[in-house]
């Protein structure tokens, strides 16, 4: 039922997510050790190397402890893989703020668990050469490798505006997609793809689907204009009101210091994907963040709320209905049942969702399984909470179906899309080309390229967030093929948002 102020997306206590199925990272010369672990040599014992044999003992493993290389123990595993070690103890971590017997120096041998990398047929060359298809989800007690790396941008939550440094500097919170990180997906650069656009729509609707992009809003560029005229509105005017204004998607530098931001042009390449995978769509622009990666106060939420009851209007005005939303960020909260903000975000998506709205979320750039959030709601839901058209949540792979290393994984990831080396629609505005002027003197020395000069209005970029933006496309697109799409009551919409999961998810 539509509405329900608490039961969208709850989470029964004690309940967390089982392991990740085991998936290597890494060149397809590389495999996984079938008998070695390492763990974080600082805190392990020979008490907890008897604590670790304790809990594998039911199941007929044992752990032997080896040499030290690299500040990372080695552990040979005997009576089961190591991977199955692994996951099981793992399996066992406490959950998000549970009351728990295990010791510090346990959870901290536990959590530090890394498979070991070995090349294929050939024997162990470099115990700290790591790699984890079970990293432990983050607990109280837990103290992640640095080994697992995450985005240093990565925050607690988009909405919370302000953290405070000694209680002195109010500090701007990052986009935890923030894509100067090393390892914040694939780098950002300017590429020139001459007469290269977006496909046709053939199916011409008799209503398009719209996608509304919460974002860094959309700037204008040739591929949003349609034979109809411009496919991209901006919500403000239809009449949000946001608390605080954002410099425009054309601006890219609000920090003045001559460089592109972080997310400079984010809202506008996720908004090129789903035009190229969904030609018959509309675009509907919310701009939440400005180009330093920079959310003010609420304004996702109330972007989101504004959607809600724009869509609860929709009966009235079919031309109100929002199909997808497409939120190509997220952010880590440990304590998700008790943040005032998750429980508000869990309500709105919920409401969408029982309005029959698909939304689709980005899982995070930081090589773990560690749950971001809106994109871990679903699976970390009690079945019976969860809405009439639950979220999804995208991963990214690279070009070839595998894995991409910055893409975060596990079970609470639900369906996986490209999301490296793609390129799609830039703000002009990020570069001018070179006058006949300029180019007379490039003549006499070599230019070195700019990535940042984005004068052609396309780029090449990776990451989570256009994964996700290329399966709310994807989505879009079923949808469209709807003989009865101008439909809007919800059992119509229902029935045709299942029928596009099953087409692009391959699941209801």
């Amino acid at each position: 039922m539509a509405g329900n102020d608490v039961e969208r997306y709850r989470r029964a206590d004690g309940v967390e997510p089982g392991p990740a199925e085991p998936v290597p990272i890494g060149p397809p010369t590389l495999t996984l050790s079938p008998d070695l672990l390492t763990v974080e040599a600082l805190g392990f014992s020979s008490t907890v190397l008897d604590q670790l044999n304790e809990r594998l003992l039911e199941h007929g493993g044992s752990l032997a402890a080896e040499d030290v290389h690299q500040g990372r123990q080695t552990l040979r595993v005997s009576g089961m893989t190591a991977v199955e070690a692994g996951l099981r103890l793992q399996a066992e971590l406490p959950a998000f703020g549970e009351e728990s017997s295990w010791d510090a120096d346990l959870a901290r041998t536990v959590a530090s668990l890394r498979a070991v990398t070995v090349p294929v047929a050939s024997a162990l060359e470099d115990p700290s050469a790591v790699q984890s298809p079970f990293a432990g989800v983050r607990t109280a007690a837990a103290v992640r490798s640095p080994f697992a790396v995450r985005s240093p941008f990565a925050v607690r939550s988009p909405f919370a505006a302000w953290s405070y440094l000694d209680g002195r500097t109010a500090l701007a919170v990052r986009s935890p997609f923030a894509v100067r990180s090393p390892f914040a997906g694939g780098v950002r650069e300017a590429v020139d793809i001459g007469a290269l656009a977006p496909p046709v729509d053939t199916l011409r609707p008799a209503r398009a689907p719209v996608v509304a992009v919460v974002d860094g809003g959309i700037a204008a560029h040739d591929w949003f204009v349609g034979p109809d005229g411009p496919i991209v509105t901006d919500a403000l005017k239809f009449g949000w009101e946001p608390a605080e204004e954002l410099p425009g998607p054309r601006q890219g530098d609000v920090g003045g210091d001559g460089s592109l931001d972080d997310a400079a042009g984010h809202g506008t390449f996720v908004a090129g994907l789903v035009r190229q995978y969904a030609p018959s769509a509309r675009l509907l622009s919310l701009q939440a963040m400005a180009s330093d990666g920079w959310f003010p106060p609420g304004r996702s939420l109330s972007a989101l709320t504004w959607l809600l009851e724009r869509v609860r209007g929709a009966g009235q005005n079919p031309s109100w209905f929002v199909d997808v939303v497409c939120l190509a960020w997220g952010y880590v909260d440990e304590g998700p049942t008790e943040d005032p903000t998750t429980t508000a975000l869990r309500k709105v998506l919920g409401d969408l969702g029982d309005h029959g709205v698909q939304v689709v979320c980005a899982a995070g750039n930081g090589s773990d399984r560690i749950p971001v959030f809106p994109a871990a709601l679903s699976v970390l839901a009690v079945p019976d909470s969860l809405p009439a058209v639950p979220l999804v949540s995208v991963g990214a792979t690279n070009p070839d179906g595998s894995l991409a290393t910055f893409s975060n994984y596990g079970p609470w990831v639900q369906h996986y899309e490209r999301g490296s080396a793609l390129i799609s629609a830039m703000p002009g505005s990020f570069g001018s080309p070179l006058t006949p002027q300029r180019l007379v003197g490039a003549t006499d020395q070599p230019w070195a390229f700019d990535p940042d000069d984005m004068a052609t209005g396309t780029a090449r970029w990776g990451g989570t967030s256009f994964a996700a933006a290329i399966t709310a496309g994807r989505l879009a697109q079923a949808l469209a093929g709807d003989p009865d799409i101008a439909a809007v009551d919800l059992p119509h919409v229902r029935a045709r948002v299942t029928a596009a999961r099953e087409t692009v998810l391959g699941r209801s």
